[in-house]
């Protein structure tokens, strides 16, 4: 009896948590600040940057599904990829630098002691009951990722 309390309770949460996913996705997209990290400075040759995860199906760090772009003329630089026909619901993803998992930006909660930020998968929640475009931004600087869904389709 005790037992099947507690797996309603932890049910519970889940759904709560998921909730409060969903509105913070909502409210302007979800954003993880990733550990410091040797940083690329201006003029430096970028490093190429892929989303993997199940926002593209595939977890290959050097798949071009998710491969992101640069913005040009832009200081810092900023890479973008928007992803079409997103399945609704909550997935996970992370950002590869160069094609291997090394120094893949991940979620910041998940640090290793030496500072490593390859860890835990990002977490992010597309809205509704049907697929999405999905954009995800990059800045290799500052090491930030942010999730978003456009506002014209989140209602």
């Amino acid at each position: 009896e005790e037992a099947e309390k507690a797996r309603q309770e932890a049910e519970e949460t889940a759904r709560q948590e998921e909730a409060e996913e969903a509105e913070a996705a909502q409210e302007g997209g979800v954003t993880e600040q990733v550990p410091e990290q040797p940083r690329p400075q201006a003029g430096d040759d970028l490093p190429t940057l892929r989303v993997v995860g199940t926002l593209v199906g595939q977890w290959e760090p050097d798949d071009n599904a998710g491969l992101m772009a640069y913005a040009e003329g832009r200081a810092p630089p900023v890479a973008t990829v928007t992803l079409h026909d997103v399945p609704c619901g909550p997935h996970e993803f992370k950002v590869t630098i160069d094609g291997v998992w090394d120094n893949a930006m991940g979620a910041s909660s998940c640090a290793d002691a030496d500072g490593a930020s390859d860890g835990l998968n990002i977490g992010a929640v597309v809205p509704g009951d049907s697929p999405a475009t999905v954009v995800v931004t990059c800045d290799p600087v500052a090491r930030s990722v942010t999730f978003a869904v456009p506002a014209e389709q989140s209602q």
